[in-house]
């Protein structure tokens, strides 16, 4: 039966169509850290299995299964290792579902140590509309955290959400196009989409102390 992937990179020949995950994460990520952030949490959905929600002890992306989260980590990870933070001064969230209650649930504990991150960069939009939801009712400190999503979806635009926009909507319009009519070149059966770094109100320099 053919198929058209939207997701991960197939096999080579396989119809697909998508995004450059790491390099999209990656330009989010480069935004904050020429803010200045160099504390910074990763919260993604179901970063590793039957992980407990919150933060979690992950050694590094090639363990993450889930390749669209494996690869929005990464990119995340690789601008701040540019400015000289390492994966193990990253904190990393994990939430149980991709929901805007599980990204509140998965951030409920960021604010209870003595140097909590100034910067929190979500895999989806939900997860980071989750997390507005709780940072923005906490204290003045939690309020002043940066918060960046992935997507664009509807909801983005009235929350002030700085985030990645990708159009789901042309995905899925070429993708059908791949899978009724595909090119007889196997080398045109890839199309890569592109994405653009939309700037809102959710992200700021970091807090003076």
């Amino acid at each position: 039966m053919p198929f058209v992937t939207t997701s991960a990179r197939p096999l080579a020949g396989d119809r697909w169509v998508g995004i450059d995950e790491r390099a999209a994460a990656r330009s989010v990520a480069e935004h904050l850290t020429g803010l200045g952030h160099r504390r910074v949490a990763l919260l993604g959905h179901d970063v590793l299995p039957d992980a407990p929600t919150g933060p979690l002890r992950v050694t590094g992306v090639a363990g993450v299964p889930h390749p669209t989260t494996r690869d929005r980590l990464a990119g995340f990870a690789d601008a701040f290792a540019a400015v000289g933070v390492g994966w193990p001064e990253i904190t990393v969230l994990t939430a149980p579902d991709n929901t805007r209650v599980a990204g509140a649930a998965a951030v409920r504990e960021l604010h209870a140590g003595s140097e909590p991150p100034t910067a929190l960069l979500a895999c989806s939009d939900v997860l980071a509309l989750g997390a507005l939801d709780v940072l923005r009712t906490a204290g003045p400190a939690a309020r002043r955290v940066s918060v960046t999503g992935f997507d664009d979806i509807a909801e983005a635009a009235p929350a002030g959400l700085t985030t990645v926009r990708q159009s789901g909507e042309d995905k899925g319009r070429r993708a059908a196009a791949l899978l009724l009519d595909p090119p007889p070149d196997a080398t045109t059966r890839e199309i890569l989409l592109p994405t653009t770094l939309v700037v809102r109100t959710s992200s700021g320099p970091v807090p003076r102390s």
